[in-house]
């Protein structure tokens, strides 16, 4: 067994999206996602130090990300099925 300390290749690949435009908030609490006129689509994230739109949302939660399911209101079980149906 082993393991693996990828804090470099992290700070690159978010080095990299930054360059391309892209925003990461990190050390921020998500309170609430906020929805456009009765659309599922998310338009912003209301965070502890503000609110944040957006036209994209990637939700790279890790550990956390039961807390930020529920917040989705995404349903308890999801059914996976392989290429071959």
């Amino acid at each position: 067994t082993g393991y693996s300390n990828n804090t470099r290749a992290m700070y690159g690949l978010a080095g990299k999206a930054e360059g391309e435009g892209v925003r990461i908030l990190t050390g921020a609490t998500v309170k609430e996602f906020a929805r456009g006129n009765g659309s599922p689509a998310i338009t912003a994230v209301v965070t502890d130090r503000g609110t944040v739109e957006c036209d994209y949302l990637v939700i790279a939660a890790g550990p956390w990300v039961k807390s930020l399911w529920e917040m989705l209101e995404l349903p308890r079980a999801v059914s996976i099925k392989g290429l071959d149906g």
